[in-house]
């Protein structure tokens, strides 16, 4: 009985301790924002300077937060790899290696691989897709073999995926993605059956792929490889179809307990047999392995976090420029606490308050900026490239916002520690008089001045090499007269011009 008494009343007083620390932070928060009203100039030029910080900030991080950090869209993607195969005469072991597969080949490495449990090719497809009497559209799509949906471990949220019989014939079925069912048939769940001309062929729907999945990643549409035997390929080399027609991205999901090594050493064993075994068209060829996501994001990285950087040192300048002027005002505000001081008021509790004015400012400016930093990305995104991978799923959702709101409270009391320490030293001003205080607060107002020059003039050249790094490269001399030159490309059914000829008529 004592000691639940003595719980008890140890409870209470710690119940009793927050209920105060929450009402006096409260307090805080209210006698910030009264002060901070009372001079709107400086509290609009102070969440004016942050908010162009963190909208920069917020804006890039949601790129990298997009494409670099957040997991790929499928069930256990650390298991996705690719298999890539090179001319070791080419592409050395540590270079790009980025040749594509043929499709004997890949019926090889999908019956001696032993490393993976589950592997699959796909082949980019591109089509003038229309629906009864709308507007046509070149789509991206995709061709894919008996495993893909497999191997990537997602099933359709309608119907079904292919089968073994309809890659065998090719016959005239295709799934779509979420996005193509929305905007061709209005997300009508009674879709399965319909049909889909693409590039003048009539295709039945026959599934619809989960909101988010899109691989390849322009990818919107998918239909069977129809491919065909080992040998039946091979036969085919007089019409440019055999082990010399690399056509094909493979992926593969890892077994249970391999690593990206012993796979690597796999697929090398397996490619040094098929060298020898076929010497034509396989000598010096080799094969490797690379986790999937290295391979989707790689070419994007390195531009992203030299990016992030530069504007991670623009936060901080916005930082340095809201401590200078915090430091301004606080100064202002000596007499104020030298008699909060003279009443009893505690060093620290002048400390906290001062603080709890530069997070609400940080706040604010928070706000502002993470609605700057919605505006930043669209133009971001209009301005990148194509080949931005995952560009299509990025946008400004709850996590970018929590991160975005713990960088301004972080922001608020990096930049408000040393004007709340110095403005709780500083002792009541004498007329006339140059105090100590006034000294160190110049002299800090001139190292942060120092420091904001350096990163500024930093961020200039950087800047400046940049922009005359593209002014290269837009004045390449090409060797050839650019005015007035345009390209373009045909979508090819590659079924009914199944060779040589019949390709080069259709160009003619």
């Amino acid at each position: 009985r004592v000691a639940a008494q003595a719980l008890g009343a140890v409870s209470d007083g710690w119940i009793l301790g927050w209920e105060g620390r929450v009402k006096t932070l409260m307090n805080d928060v209210r006698f910030a924002i009264r002060t901070l009203t009372r001079r709107k100039g400086f509290a609009a030029l102070a969440v004016t300077t942050l908010a162009l910080g963190i909208g920069a900030t917020s804006a890039l991080y949601t790129l990298v937060d997009g494409v670099l950090l957040r997991p790929l869209p499928f069930p256990d993607p650390g298991e996705l790899v690719i298999v890539e195969g090179f001319d070791q005469r080419e592409h050395g072991p540590a270079a790009s290696r980025s040749e594509l597969t043929s499709e004997a080949d890949f019926r090889d490495f999908e019956e001696r691989n032993r490393s993976l449990r589950s592997i699959a090719g796909w082949q980019p497809l591109e089509g003038i897709v229309r629906l009864g009497e709308s507007t046509p559209d070149w789509v991206a799509g995709a061709r894919v073999t008996e495993s893909f949906f497999k191997t990537l471990a997602v099933a359709p949220r309608l119907g079904r995926s292919f089968a073994e019989a309809e890659h065998r014939t090719s016959e005239p079925v295709i799934m779509v993605s979420d996005a193509l069912w929305k905007s061709r048939f209005e997300g009508d769940p009674a879709v399965l059956g319909s049909t889909l001309e693409v590039d003048g062929e009539e295709l039945t729907v026959i599934g619809v792929m989960p909101a988010g999945f899109r691989f390849p990643e322009t990818a919107q549409f998918w239909r069977p490889s129809a491919a065909r035997p080992a040998d039946a390929v091979d036969n085919l080399s007089q019409d440019g179809f055999g082990r010399d027609w690399r056509t094909l991205h493979v992926v593969g999901r890892l077994g249970d307990g391999t690593t990206i090594e012993a796979a690597s050493r796999d697929f090398e064993e397996v490619a040094a047999n098929l060298a020898s075994e076929f010497p034509a068209t396989n000598t010096a060829r080799s094969a490797a392995v690379v986790p999937l996501r290295a391979a989707v994001v790689e070419s994007a990285r390195t531009p992203l976090i030299v990016l992030l950087g530069a504007v991670s040192l623009l936060l901080l300048i916005a930082c340095i420029n809201a401590g200078c002027l915090l430091l301004v005002r606080t100064s202002a505000r000596t007499d104020e606490v030298a008699v909060r001081l003279s009443l009893g008021a505690h060093r620290r509790r002048i400390v906290r308050q001062l603080l709890t004015e530069s997070v609400v400012l940080a706040l604010a400016g928070g706000l502002a900026g993470i609605i700057l930093g919605t505006l930043a990305l669209e133009i971001l995104l209009e301005a990148a490239p194509v080949t931005l991978p995952r560009a299509e799923s990025l946008g400004l959702d709850l996590r970018v916002v929590l991160v975005m709101t713990g960088v301004s409270g972080v922001s608020g009391v990096a930049f408000g520690f040393l004007p709340a320490v110095r403005a709780s030293r500083a002792p009541a001003p004498v007329s006339g008089t140059r105090t100590t205080a006034t000294v160190g607060g110049q002299r800090l107002l001139t190292s942060l001045a120092v420091a904001q020059i350096g990163l500024s003039t930093l961020l200039v050249v950087g800047a400046g090499l940049f922009t005359r790094s593209f002014s290269n490269v837009m004045g390449v001399e090409h060797g050839y007269e650019t005015e007035g030159l345009a390209t373009f490309q045909l979508a090819i059914d590659w079924d009914r011009y199944p060779g040589w000829d019949q390709f080069a008529e259709f160009f003619e």
